[in-house]
Order: structure tokens, then C-alpha cells, then sequence
């Protein structure tokens, strides 16, 4: 899309815009090489997945992890997204607000009430987008294309997000089971029918 732009004179620039800790990539990689090496990948995966929700069960837990994902997120969302609009720049985000109160959902249980709760305060924090996507992927389709999925049922409960996110604030659905070039040129379409309108 980046490219796409940038050939019709739309300088823009690409933004990683989910949540993302260095700290917590770098705690969850000395776990799994130290505690699960002797595993395969999709054990290791299950395993983790396993003490995750453990861990997280415990409310004082779930709490401060809670507030410190808010708390960076905020923090990167001015960084990442306020600062470069501010310059005048537009933005391509890989994943969006939506995506990171979705993860803090299935980690925690959360209720969709106390969801949507999380999702409005993101969104109120962060620009909103002139057109935002949800690629919809078959669960059976991603479950075969990635190593780092720990149950289908996993799957299924971001799926239901998704698609409560996607009707709720008017997403394009993309049916992510077609060929990319398929899926790039709706995405492309949809963006010129809101530069145009």
C-alpha cells in the first residue's frame, strides 16, 4: 500500500501501531529458550500460553500487567502516531488500538462491556483512522499458517472480536482467504473512494 501510494505522489510512511514491549519480548524469549527448549514449537507454544493465563488469573496481576500495557501503549501512540501526524505526515498502520485492547481481551478474559470499555479509551487516545481493514482470515487457514497460535479456540474467541470491532466502527471486511493481490487491490480501492469522497 505504502508503495502504491508513494507512486500516485501520496508520500506516506509505515507504522508498526499494536502495542509492543521490549522488555516483555525479551522476558517471553529467555523463557522460552531456557524453560521450553526441549519442546516442539507447537508444545512450547501450548505450554506458554498455559502460564500465561495462569499468571494472569491472579487479579493483582492482571491489574498492573493491565496498567503497564496502558500506560507504554499511550506513550507509543504519541510517539508513533500523534508526533508524525502533528509533522503533517500520513500513516500506513500494520495493526491498530483495535488490535492491542483484542490481545489484552483474550489474555484476561475480559467481559465485551469491559472490551469496549478499553477500546474507547485507545481510541480516544489515538488518531482516528480515515479507513481501517479487518483482513479476515479462516481460523482453520491461520491456524495452518503460523507456529505461534496456541489453539484453535484462541482463534476463535479474536475472531469474534474482530468481527464485533469490524461491525461496530464500520471497518472494511477483506476476505483474507484470496490471492494478495486480490486483497491489495480492495484495499487499495477502498482507500482512493475516501481520498476521493
Amino acid at each position: 500500500m505504502q508503495t502504491t501510494l508513494r507512486d500516485m505522489g501520496i508520500e506516506c510512511e509505515y507504522v508498526w501501531a499494536r502495542f509492543g514491549s521490549a522488555l516483555v519480548d525479551k522476558v517471553v524469549a529467555l523463557y522460552k529458550k531456557f524453560i521450553l527448549e526441549t519442546r516442539s514449537d507447537q508444545e512450547s507454544v501450548r505450554e506458554f500460553s498455559r502460564i500465561k493465563a495462569r499468571v494472569l488469573s491472579r487479579r493483582p496481576v492482571a491489574i498492573l500487567y493491565t496498567l503497564f500495557v496502558v500506560v507504554a501503549y499511550a506513550w507509543q501512540i504519541l510517539w508513533k502516531l500523534w508526533l508524525p501526524r502533528i509533522l503533517g505526515k500520513n500513516l500506513i498502520c500494520d495493526r491498530y488500538v483495535y488490535d492491542t485492547a483484542i490481545d489484552l481481551a483474550v489474555d484476561l478474559g475480559y467481559s465485551r462491556e469491559t472490551f469496549l470499555k478499553l477500546l474507547e479509551a485507545f481510541l480516544w487516545l489515538a488518531p482516528r483512522p480515515n479507513v481501517a481493514f479487518y483482513i479476515a482470515v479462516p481460523e482453520t487457514v491461520a491456524f495452518s499458517r503460523k507456529d505461534d497460535i496456541p489453539s484453535p479456540e484462541y482463534l476463535s474467541r479474536r475472531t469474534q472480536l474482530y468481527e464485533y470491532v469490524a461491525a461496530l466502527y464500520g471497518l472494511a471486511v477483506l476476505d483474507g482467504s484470496m490471492e494478495i493481490s486480490t486483497v491489495h487491490m480492495l484495499a487499495k480501492r477502498a482507500v482512493l473512494e475516501k481520498m476521493e469522497a
